[in-house]
């Protein structure tokens, strides 16, 4: 059960802090505040994004991750010229000590991030497409999809969203929280019974992809990472399930199982072939 405490993450021996990871071993934050709001010019503390409230602990804190709150004036009262203050208007907090240096990407909305996931399958389809330009995916992918690369496929795994449905932080946010695509059906109840995953948004940055319990109790690795990369071949392209399968159908993809996971089986065979079984990973 988590907790709004820091709480080890099996996966990467790291601790979950909310908004980042944190390194106990080292006494210090493994990964960059994600906010931009906390870099101010006129602030040289600001300017270590492992930092916590700018070194300060004692006088400050900061409860989301994202803005900091401590006592005496604020830094908008002290430098009001600062053109990143006119955001301080809108922060019921008056932003404390804390100016926006320029525009949100999608002013008045925070998308969620579940660092931990994001830590994980990223490492996960990073392994997996290591060696993957030149292979027989790759090049039926390039055959397949227009405008497509292998060096835009990896990309798109940093542009991609991960979440654990099961995670009480975003079991609760909606479709429409993680990738704008309108739906208010909530990541806890977007798995289907015996689903291992789903990608929901239009393709492209917008994409996340949800994770359910059936993905993460198989710890095989070849089963999870051809589990993410049939996930990121829906972010990258956009296609549903069935044109995946249309699309690919002379490459070897066939529905043998009547089950969308055969993708991912197929996957495991370097696109050449869609195993029967349904323990197609051992």
């Amino acid at each position: 059960m988590w907790t709004r405490t820091y709480n080890r993450d099996s996966f990467t021996g790291l601790d979950y802090a909310d908004q980042r990871f944190y390194a106990s071993s080292y006494g210090r934050f493994a990964t960059a505040d994600p906010s931009r709001r906390n870099v101010k010019p006129r602030s040289p503390g600001s300017w270590n994004s492992y930092a916590y409230v700018e070194g300060d602990p004692v006088a400050s804190n900061d409860p989301t991750g994202l803005l900091i709150y401590g006592p005496g004036p604020s830094y908008c009262e002290m430098y009001p010229e600062d053109p990143g203050c006119s955001f301080c208007q809108d922060d019921p907090f008056g932003c404390s000590n804390d100016p926006d240096p320029g525009p949100d990407p999608e002013p008045g909305r925070t998308r969620p991030i579940d660092l931990v996931t994001d830590y994980f399958a990223r490492g996960e389809l990073n392994t997996r497409l290591k060696n993957f330009s030149g292979s027989n995916c790759d090049k039926a992918f390039n055959s397949v999809i227009q405008g497509y690369s292998s060096k835009g496929l990896a990309g798109a795994v940093d542009s991609t969203e991960f979440y654990n449905v099961s995670n009480p932080f975003f079991a609760g946010s909606t479709q429409d929280d993680v990738s704008s695509n309108g739906s208010s059906t909530t990541l806890g109840n977007s798995i289907p019974f015996g689903t291992a995953a789903v990608t929901v948004g239009p393709g492209g940055a917008q994409a996340s992809v949800l994770l359910g319990r059936n993905f993460f109790s198989n710890t095989n690795t070849s089963y999870q990472s051809n589990v993410l990369l049939h996930e990121l071949l829906h972010a990258y392209t956009g296609w549903s399930d069935s044109e995946i399968f249309s699309a690919f159908n002379k490459y070897g993809l066939t529905n043998p199982n009547r089950d969308t996971e055969d993708i991912s089986a197929w996957l495991s065979t370097d696109c050449t072939k869609t195993p029967t079984s349904l323990t197609w990973w051992k």
